[in-house]
């Protein structure tokens, strides 16, 4: 999956090339970027219906580009352990934000699917809750620490099969389906490949696909677009992302060589499969014509079975 978008032209008719907002580090350097909390306060805005101010924002996993190794550590040594068939396309960004007193937050990006989806999210939703408890200052009470957590999963695949493209699920009374009145838990899933008709999720939707801020796009999502721009990007940055991908491409072409080696070997054992019921064929007196039809080989490849 490439992490850049082709050149194509901004609205001045200029070409700049974009990095994907799927991407770990374009991931990370906007929704835990303490330069641009105005981000994501947009973010819990629109995907919790919570208006916070930017002074309570709190990231818990900040970025910082030196988390990232740097370009001359990311050769094509380990090509083959690091990106394995089953894992190319199995990408998970996450960062966790607390708004003081109010919330805790954590965000998570999903490309592909795999079957502990459900196990994960109440997970990390439980290890959010209980770490307030595990902080509380001496003196509280036992509780007191304890607040509302939401889980936001942004998911590159369709995992329900009904067509919302956002859902927030909450406690429920089971016979009255009512919603508790002290809800603790909020498990959120926005699945990119949905249509929304809600305008601020539609236009999240558009930025996470493409990495563009289109139409009636807010500020901060311009502003979100902007950054992330390869040219707005430092030295350090494009060099862990040119690397990257110039590795991932090396890891993509190994993947179709090992594959395409897997496809001749199937070939080969059905070519010599066909060549041995025809033989069996010609032992049983069948015209080479018949046995063709039932073989898939050619008159020519049977008739040397039978100078053989």
């Amino acid at each position: 999956m490439p992490m850049l978008r082709p050149n194509y032209p901004n609205r001045s008719g200029q070409t700049r090339r974009q990095v994907l907002p799927t991407y770990d580090l374009a991931f990370k350097k906007i929704l835990a970027n303490p330069e641009h909390p105005e981000i994501i306060q947009g973010f819990i805005r629109d995907f919790l219906d919570r208006e916070v101010d930017i002074s309570d924002i709190r990231i818990l996993n900040p970025y910082s580009v030196d988390n990232y190794p740097s370009p001359d550590q990311l050769t094509l040594s380990g090509v083959q352990e690091k990106y394995q068939p089953s894992d190319l396309l199995e990408l998970i960004h996450d960062v966790t934000i607390a708004v003081i007193e109010t919330l805790d937050l954590t965000i998570e990006m999903q490309l592909a699917k795999y079957a502990d989806l459900m196990q994960r999210s109440h997970m990390y939703l439980a290890d959010i809750y209980r770490n307030n408890y595990n902080n509380q200052p001496a003196g509280n009470s036992k509780y007191a620490t304890l607040k509302p957590v939401w889980a936001v999963n942004i998911l590159g695949f369709n995992y329900f099969s009904d067509a919302e493209a956002y859902r927030v699920l909450t406690l429920h009374d089971n016979k009255r389906l009512t919603p508790l009145a002290d809800n603790y838990f909020h498990l959120c899933f926005f699945e990119l490949h949905k249509a929304t008709s809600d305008p601020r999720l539609a236009a999240w939707r558009e930025f996470f696909n493409t990495g563009n801020a289109v139409g009636d796009a807010p500020s901060y999502l311009r502003t979100a677009a902007k950054i992330i721009e390869y040219q707005n990007l430092n030295s350090k940055e494009r060099g862990v992302i040119d690397s990257e991908e110039r590795r991932r491409e090396w890891a993509e072409s190994y993947h179709a060589y090992l594959l395409g080696r897997y496809d001749d070997g199937i070939a080969q054992g059905q070519q010599t499969s066909s060549r041995r019921i025809a033989r069996n064929l010609l032992d049983d007196g069948l015209p080479a014509d018949d046995i063709a039809k039932y073989t898939g080989l050619t008159v020519a490849e049977i008739n040397q079975l039978v100078s053989h």
